[in-house]
């Protein structure tokens, strides 16, 4: 009787659920353990090969047993057997209203929870044969009566059989009527026609059905001359065909749309071909869409392929949500065994020494071989913040390092959970590169980009720096407030500290001396984050204010 059974076993306590799961499956009985009156409820919602549900009464949560086994019981039919310390009588009948599988003292044995579970799939086995003995005996029933009522069906009867075909032909009339669609039906023999067209062909087409059964090749006059060879696919039969069959159609006015097609071919009791059905709907909106969705997406592969930025996408199979209620070690260790690269381009590949097919499949597990806690970490920094700004060290195929600069981007499905990783990252191996880099990139900003310590020691400074602040690499080694205004240095420097210490942006509005301009106001985003080698670094940006602005008291 155990073979292929499979019992849901709902116990909170951990230790009692494994000893007694233990014995179930010395039995052949395959277990599932449910530790929480809800998590029992997820689970017989989504498992329909759960034979037998083996069930606490006390299970220490917002609900009791008795609660979840109402609620099973309300949606399902399957045999629900109690197993509790409680022997009052008073807790016994009270489950009796509830099933009639059976009430389990827990310590009573092995023998006894085997041969009760075996005598409750009996009493179910025994009860679904007598449903279906009943369904039979109500089946038969029913058609005798059915056969009854054909025997009695008088003329009248007939009569009004054919009423009601003729009302069920008006109705599909109005409805074809009405249809956003057009509906038609289009005859080879005796003669090539059109036998019915809907009137919405005149709002899709510009043709009247009138004008379409005059002249039945207009039909095929506004094919578009490069669709033309796709027209044997609308003699298809539509369940030999994954999708709909899309072509262009000219309408009278001479414009173009985009229409889609839903046909089947019509057969006589010869197998010939005597006619086709179907619908049409303008659907040049989507297609549009579709083409310039196309179209972008070319573009952004020519972009990616050809930057000099190494670039990726990670996949996570399944997507999940980032939830301050769930075990963030957890969904850390799932996405490091399930995020796979999916797609990078050669600059990338390039950074490894390698061809972009020996990073395919590639996660974080692989790119931080070396160090897992400290991806990790990083990996949990990316997640919380949606995106991270961070430079890293990399191990080429050859056993060398190289250091990285890069952002990394979460993307998230319509579902609002992460559903792909992108990165954006240069290589920056040399305190020369980097800063070869870094002015590369912001030689011809607007902002000036400033880099310090969490001492707020500045460490580099943008060419835009000079060209807005009046100071440049002279200040390299020198705090970042040194010329900001008494009145507004405080202010300033809480921010930073608010951002060193939580990790988010922060921002300030402040008057700072120009050399040459006196006080000026400006206005700084900035943010910490911390590279490979366990420094905390500040990246600021800053913007001359575009109006005066005055600090609270």
């Amino acid at each position: 009787m155990s073979n292929h059974k499979t019992i849901l076993l709902i116990e909170d306590e951990v230790i009692i659920a494994m000893t007694e799961a233990m014995t179930l499956e010395k039995y052949g009985f395959r277990v599932v353990l449910a530790h929480s009156g809800q998590k029992a409820l997820e689970i017989v919602e989504k498992n329909a090969d759960i034979d037998l549900i083996l069930m606490d009464i006390d299970l220490g949560g917002a609900i009791d047993g008795t609660e979840v086994a109402r609620s099973i019981l309300e949606n399902r039919m399957i045999p629900l057997v109690f197993l509790s310390s409680h022997t009052e009588q008073a807790v016994v009948e009270k489950t009796e209203g509830i099933t009639s599988y059976g009430y389990i003292v827990k310590n009573s044995g092995e023998t006894v929870l085997i041969a009760s579970i075996k005598m409750a799939f009996r009493l179910f086995e025994a009860q679904q044969n007598i449903i279906s003995q009943n369904a039979r005996i109500e089946a038969a029933n029913r058609q005798l009566q059915v056969t009854n009522q054909q025997l009695l069906r008088s003329r009248d009867q007939l009569r009004q059989g054919e009423t009601a075909l003729h009302e069920s032909q008006e109705r599909l009339r109005l409805f074809s009527e009405q249809a956003q669609d057009m509906i038609y039906r289009f005859e080879f023999v005796p003669v090539r026609r059109f036998s019915y067209v809907s009137p919405s062909a005149t709002r899709i087409t510009g043709y009247t059905p009138e004008e379409l059964y005059q002249d039945p090749e207009i039909g095929y006059r506004m094919i578009h001359p490069d669709d033309s060879h796709l027209l044997p696919d609308l003699l298809k039969d539509r369940r030999s065909r994954k999708d709909p069959l899309v072509l262009r159609w000219k309408k009278k006015d001479g414009s173009l749309i985009w229409a889609e097609h839903m046909s089947s071919p019509v057969y006589d009791e010869t197998g010939t071909l005597v006619a086709f059905e179907g619908m049409a709907r303008d659907v040049t909106g989507r297609q549009r869409a579709r083409n310039a969705y196309e179209e972008l997406s070319a573009v952004l592969d020519r972009i990616i392929e050809g930057s000099s930025a190494g670039c990726f996408f990670m996949r996570c199979d399944p997507p999940f949500t980032w939830k301050a209620t769930e075990d963030r070690e957890i969904l850390i260790d799932r996405a490091f065994a399930t995020q796979k690269i999916v797609r990078v381009n050669q600059a990338f590949a390039g950074q490894y020494g390698q061809n972009p097919d020996e990073l395919l499949g590639r996660g974080p597990a692989q790119l931080f071989e070396t160090n897992p806690e400290k991806g990790k970490s990083l990996w949990k920094q990316l997640l919380e913040r949606g995106k991270l700004h961070i430079r890293t060290e990399e191990l080429r195929s050859d056993g060398s390092r190289f250091s990285t600069l890069g952002d990394y981007l979460c993307l998230y499905d319509s579902q609002g959970r992460i559903d792909q990783i992108f990165g954006l990252r240069y290589d920056v191996t040399t305190p020369e590169t980097r800063d070869e880099f870094l002015q590369s990139r912001t030689d011809h900003l607007c902002d000036a980009l400033l880099e310090t310590d969490l001492q707020g020691r500045c460490r580099y400074v943008s060419p835009s720096h000079e060209r807005l602040l009046g100071r440049g690499k002279e200040i390299l080694g020198d705090s970042c407030f040194e010329f900001v205004h008494p009145q507004d240095r405080e202010r300033a420097m809480e921010t930073f500290q608010e951002a060193a210490r939580t990790g988010r942006e922060g921002r300030a509005v402040y008057r700072y001396l120009h050399p040459e301009r006196g006080y000026i106001w400006l206005d700084s985003v900035g943010q910490v984050y911390t590279n490979p080698e366990g420094e905390s670094v500040g990246l600021i940006a800053i913007r001359e204010a575009s109006h005066p602005f005055t600090p609270s008291p």
